[in-house]
Formats: structure tokens, C-alpha cells, sequence
């Protein structure tokens, strides 16, 4: 499946976020160059310190090490980086407990709203939107910032179409924000971004696609709705849509795949604006290919669409 949003830069990669276990009474010294290692569970009263120096680490893995039971900022020491970024960093690991900290890091982002490059505020306001975690105060304060940075981010596709994502989920979900109007006001640079994201199909939705037209149901490929979003395939006519979901959309945990961040953001933001959507993982439809039993497997999807 193609999401319309897919960036590096927008999956929290933070400078320096690493920090080494400490052993007994003796400190292990964080790399002072190279890989950033990351960050590791506080020791008895000791604490890890951040490399200064080195590759970005995966917020996502900072945020995995933190001791269980502590809030997310008692762990923290990335900065004023880690703070922008934990957000992001938080929808990419499908954190079922984005309220644990969320008012400290809205007031901290908030007060260092200066710090921020205009790629890193939309970051920041589009990982709060994926979470759907209030944050008014960050919220307040780049509805003042963000004017100073549309010259930047007019030149950046990336961050443009996080904005774009951004303001149709204010326009869906909270109409009354005070950055509402300051994004309408530069819409046509987010979504000429957003719009003119590429989408390639992977050769196993192609194949999705012919099996579902064999069975008769008859739909357009890669179509793009009146918002902008994409879907894999769908029937305008009914507003219902199949969407191939491969590894790129799915975070791997104890328990098995769970949809990621952006994925579950964008079925939320298709279900407000009228769209039932059935998804086909790519680990269920793989085995298929196998054994033949693609048939029923898709019957059981036209189903399910059909039920909902």
C-alpha cells in the first residue's frame, strides 16, 4: 500500500539521543563518535549519559529502553531534539499510552518553540495529529511561529505535506484551533506537496488488484480523493477502498505486526471523511500465493466491506 506521507524526516530521528548502561558502580562512557547507541535504562542512582556526538538514533528506541513505570521526560536526555521529536518517536513505536507525559512535553515544546526549524515544528504538529493527543500549548504557539518559517518550508515537499495532513485533520477534528486559519491561508503550498507525492505500486498489490477484478469487483487503482489521500484501490461509487498494507506499515512487537502511526492516521482521517476501508496485510496474503487460496481470502474482504 502507498501512503501519501512517507519520510525519514518524519519518523523521529533525533541528534545524540544515546546513552550507555551503567554497571555497578562503574560508568560506561558514552561514544563520543560514530554509531549513537541508545539510550539505556537507568542503573540504581547512577544516570546514562547522551553521546555527544554521532549518527541520530531512532527515538523510537529511546523511548523502548526507558525504565517501565518512570514517565517518558524521567528517561529523557536528548534535549531539546529528544523533546520535539518524542512525539514522533512515540507513534512510530505504536505507544498505547500517549497521555503518560504528554502535558510536560507540550509545555516544554512549547516554551522552546523559538528552537525549532519550521521541518521540525511540522514534525511535530503532524506526530501530535497521528497520536491525536491535545497539546494546546504548542498548538498556540506555532500558530505564531509558523508564519516566520513559510518561506523554508515552502521548498520542503516532506514537511509541506505533513502540513497538509495537519490541517485537514484540524479541519475534521478540532475546526476551532487557532492554527487552522494560519495553515488555510498557505494551503495551496501544503497540498501541491501532498499531491505530488510519487506512489508506486509493489507488484503484490498489482496482484491484489487483478484477483479482486477476476471476482468482479470493479474499482480504480491508486485513485486520490477530493482531500488528496491515497488509496490502493477503491470504488468511488460506493466509497469503499482495499488497501494492501506491506511491511513498511506494520511495527513488529511480542505480540506480532501492529498497524504503524501514519497507517492507523490515515484510515482515521478516510473514516471521518466518509470512506470504509478494508485492509490486506501483507503477512496474510503472502501464504496465499502458495497454497491458491487468494479467492476466498478476498471474498471474506468484499465481505467484511459490505458488513461495515
Amino acid at each position: 500500500m502507498a501512503v501519501a506521507i512517507s519520510s525519514d524526516r518524519a519518523t523521529g530521528m533525533i541528534p545524540t539521543a544515546a546513552a550507555a548502561h551503567l554497571r555497578g558502580t562503574t560508568r560506561a562512557r558514552a561514544a563520543s563518535a560514530g554509531r549513537a547507541t541508545p539510550l539505556a535504562r537507568l542503573r540504581g542512582t547512577t544516570r546514562a549519559r547522551a553521546a555527544s556526538a554521532g549518527r541520530a538514533a531512532p527515538l523510537a528506541t529511546c523511548i523502548r529502553a526507558a525504565r517501565p513505570g518512570r514517565p517518558l521526560l524521567t528517561d529523557m536526555r536528548a534535549g531539546r531534539a529528544g523533546r520535539r521529536n518524542l512525539a514522533t518517536g512515540m507513534l512510530r513505536r505504536g505507544d498505547r499510552r500517549p497521555r503518560e507525559g504528554a502535558d510536560a512535553i507540550d509545555e516544554a515544546a512549547a516554551r522552546s518553540i523559538g528552537s525549532f526549524t519550521g521541518q521540525g515544528l511540522a514534525n511535530t504538529l503532524w506526530a501530535y495529529c497521528v497520536l491525536g493527543v491535545d497539546a494546546p500549548a504548542f498548538f498556540a504557539a506555532a500558530a505564531e511561529a509558523l508564519p516566520s518559517h513559510i518561506d523554508a518550508l515552502s521548498k520542503d515537499f516532506a514537511a509541506s505535506s505533513q502540513l497538509y495532513q495537519v490541517f485537514l485533520y484540524l479541519q475534521i477534528e478540532s475546526p476551532h484551533q487557532r492554527l487552522l486559519p494560519v495553515l488555510a491561508e498557505h494551503r495551496q503550498i501544503w497540498l501541491d506537496a501532498f499531491w505530488n507525492d510519487s506512489i508506486r505500486p509493489s507488484q503484490s498489490q498489482l496482484g491484489v488488484s487483478h484477483a479482486l477484478n477476476v471476482l468482479g469487483w470493479d474499482h480504480e487503482d491508486e485513485l486520490r480523493t477530493e482531500d488528496g489521500l491515497s488509496l490502493d484501490m477503491a470504488q468511488p461509487s460506493t466509497k469503499t477502498a482495499v488497501e494492501f498494507d506491506g511491511p513498511t506499515h506494520y511495527l513488529q512487537g511480542p505480540d506480532g505486526p501492529s498497524v504503524d502511526g501514519r497507517t492507523a492516521f490515515k484510515r482515521r482521517l478516510l473514516g471521518r471523511l466518509g470512506w470504509t476501508c478494508a485492509a490486506v496485510p501483507y503477512f496474510e496474503w503472502d501464504p496465499l500465493l502458495a497454497s491458491g487460496a487468494t479467492e476466498p481470502y478476498l471474498r471474506g474482504v468484499l465481505a467484511r466491506l459490505k458488513s461495515e
